[in-house]
C-alpha cells in the first residue's frame, strides 16, 4: 500500500498545480489580413501559493493552430525564446508572441488557437481555445516602384505597393502591403485604419518612392 501512495503522490501534485495555474489567450484582434502581424498575448495567472519560474529554456511554450474546417496548418518554426522570468503567487503576467512567422496562415478562414506551457519538469498546463479569422481582403490600388540604392548608381530593386480593404464587422479597414514585383514575397503589411466615408482615397508615389495617401 505504501508503494501505491508513493506512486500516485507526484501525479496528484501535478494535477494540483494544473488546477492552480490558468492560461488565457488574448489575440490583439478578431480578424487579420493575410501576412499581417498576428500578435497574441499569453496571460498566466498563478494561484499555486509559490513563485513560478517560467521561460527557462526553449519549448517552454508551444502553440497549436487548427483550421475550423479541418484544413491542415503547417508549423513553420517554434516560438522564440523569451528568457527566464518569475511570476509571484496571486499575480498574473502576460507575454506576447507574433504567430504570423510561426504558422502557414496564407489561406483565408476561421482558426482555433491553443497554447501549452511547461510549469515544471512534470507539469504542463493547456490554455482555453481562442478563435480568429484570416481574410484576403480586396485590392483597391497597386503600383510598382523602384527602391532607390544608397549610392544612386546600383541596379534598382523593384517592389510593389498594394492597398487592400477588408470589411470587419461593417467597418472598412485599409491596409498597405509591400511586396516584391512578382507579389511572391510580402515584406510588410501595415494597417492604415478605418475609412470614415465612402469617398475613394487618392494615391501617389513621389520621386523618392514614398507613398502618399
Amino acid at each position: 500500500m505504501q508503494r501505491l501512495v508513493s506512486f500516485f503522490l507526484p501525479l496528484l501534485l501535478a494535477l494540483g498545480v494544473q488546477a492552480q495555474v490558468e492560461v488565457r489567450l488574448l489575440p490583439s484582434q478578431e480578424t487579420y489580413l493575410v501576412g499581417e502581424q498576428l500578435k497574441v498575448g499569453v496571460q498566466i495567472i498563478n494561484f499555486t501559493g509559490r513563485t513560478l519560474t517560467l521561460g527557462n529554456g526553449p519549448g517552454w511554450i508551444q502553440f497549436a493552430v487548427e483550421s475550423v474546417d479541418g484544413g491542415i496548418v503547417n508549423r513553420l518554426q517554434d516560438a522564440p525564446e523569451t528568457g527566464e522570468f518569475k511570476l509571484d503567487t496571486s499575480l498574473k503576467g502576460t507575454v506576447y508572441f507574433d504567430l504570423q512567422p510561426l504558422f502557414d496562415l496564407t489561406q483565408s478562414g476561421r482558426y482555433r488557437l491553443s497554447a501549452t506551457i511547461s510549469v515544471d519538469s512534470q507539469t504542463e498546463v493547456v490554455s482555453q481555445i481562442a478563435h480568429f479569422d484570416i481574410t484576403n481582403g480586396s485590392r483597391m490600388w497597386d503600383r510598382e516602384f523602384g527602391l532607390p540604392s544608397e549610392d544612386g548608381q546600383s541596379t534598382v530593386e523593384r517592389r510593389k505597393y498594394i492597398v487592400q480593404q477588408a470589411n470587419y464587422h461593417r467597418s472598412i479597414q485599409l491596409y498597405l502591403r509591400i511586396t516584391d514585383s512578382s507579389e511572391g514575397r510580402t515584406f510588410k503589411v501595415v494597417s492604415l485604419g478605418k475609412t470614415v466615408n465612402s469617398t475613394r482615397p487618392q494615391f501617389a508615389v513621389d520621386k523618392e518612392s514614398h507613398l502618399h495617401i
